[in-house]
């Protein structure tokens, strides 16, 4: 699933914050409200998510 159709289906209202694994350590790749994410890195695969004090977490391939 893309992260674009994940953030439609959602419709979650607040911070998210994009990591993805990098060389066995977890890389920070961006962070804001749903639609700078979905329109800025929309396109990336979706691995796993969790939410952390109120923050969404997308980790991404």
């Amino acid at each position: 699933m893309t992260l674009k159709k994940l953030l439609e289906a959602l419709k979650f209202e607040g911070h998210i914050s994009l990591r993805r694994d990098n060389f066995g350590g977890m890389q920070y790749i961006g962070g804001g409200n749903s639609e700078h994410i979905s329109s800025r890195y929309g396109g990336y695969k979706v691995d796993k998510s969790s939410i952390i004090d109120n923050i969404l977490i997308v980790y991404v391939k």
